[in-house]
This record gives structure tokens, C-alpha cells and sequence, in this order.
């Protein structure tokens, strides 16, 4: 089906790249992607490095370097990181200083790639949703527990009111 659609893409948008979007491969089923990718002219991935099988624990920052390099070497074609973000709340065992540190050391990395390889990045998010957003995001998800929570609530590098956290300064 993919493969289909990308050939009738390129018959009407010559040169235009195509691409699927899938979360990390470090997740324990890069098998997905890899399969969905091997036709694309662009990978796309999502990157929010939990511990598996957690409730939406962060890993350390430290995981960055290696995770996004062997997801480089995955295949040859470009690239593109569609949702890239670290929670700062204590629920997800984190805190601002470590999204920071995640931030940090995600631009770095961004910095040492060539643009042939890495064609963008879009952190997610700019700012940290209300309650009142986070409320129906619960309601459609049908799940809370407090990882989620924490997750949902704080993926920003700004807070709710629109204050800058550490990692929107890093």
C-alpha cells in the first residue's frame, strides 16, 4: 500500500520526497520502520526517550548521542525528526534541569549533522499545555496514570503561563 502511494506520489510531485513517520526505533520495534522505510525517500521519526515498559520514565540525557546515531545508521536516505521532546516533571523521573540537559545535548548532536542527513527537527512543544487542554487530551486518550500526566503536562520549554523552563534557554 505504502509503496503504491509513494510511486503515484512521485508520478504527480516528480522529485518530491515521501516519507512515513514512526517512533524511534530504540523503542524495541524498529522492525516497523525499517520495513515502512525501506521505499521512502525520507525517514521520519518521532524521539522521546522512555524507559521501556515504564510509565513515561525518561532515560538520562546521556542516551541521546548513541540512540540517534544508530538511528542514522538505520538506512541511507535523510532523516527528518517530525517530534523531538523530554519531559521536565518528577512523575516521568525528570526534572527541568534534565530537559535542559537533553536539550542541550540535542543540539549539539543536531549541530555535528550534515543537512543531507538530518533534513530538520521540530522540537514538541513550544509551550507546556493548560489544564484545561490537558483534561481533554485525559479524556481522549482514556488514560491517566501520573507518567502520562507528567508527560503530557510538561514537554515544553516553556511553562503554561509561557515562562521560560531551563531547557528554552539552554
Amino acid at each position: 500500500l505504502l509503496t503504491r502511494q509513494i510511486a503515484r506520489i512521485h508520478a504527480a510531485q516528480p522529485g518530491l520526497p515521501v516519507g512515513t513517520s514512526t517512533t524511534s526505533p530504540q523503542n524495541g520495534n524498529g522492525w516497523v520502520g525499517d520495513t515502512l522505510n525501506a521505499n521512502t525517500d525520507v525517514r521520519m521519526y518521532t524521539y522521546y526517550p522512555f524507559v521501556p515498559a515504564s510509565d513515561f520514565q525518561m532515560q538520562p540525557p546521556s542516551v541521546l548521542d548513541a540512540d540517534l546515531d544508530a538511528m542514522l545508521a538505520r538506512g541511507t536516505s535523510p532523516m527528518f525528526m517530525q517530534e523531538v521532546g523530554y519531559s521536565s516533571s518528577p512523575a516521568c523521573g525528570s526534572s527541568p534541569a534534565l530537559q535542559a540537559e537533553f536539550t542541550r545535548r540535542f543540539r549539539q548532536w543536531h549541530a555535528r549533522q550534515t543537512r543531507s542527513r538530518v533534513l530538520g527537527v521540530s522540537f514538541f512543544m513550544y509551550t507546556d499545555w493548560s489544564s484545561a487542554t490537558l483534561n481533554t487530551l485525559y479524556t481522549y486518550y482514556g488514560i491517566v496514570s501520573p507518567g502520562f500526566a507528567g508527560y503530557l503536562g510538561s514537554l515544553g520549554l516553556r511553562d503554561s503561563s509561557g515562562i521560560a523552563k531551563p531547557a528554552d534557554l539552554s
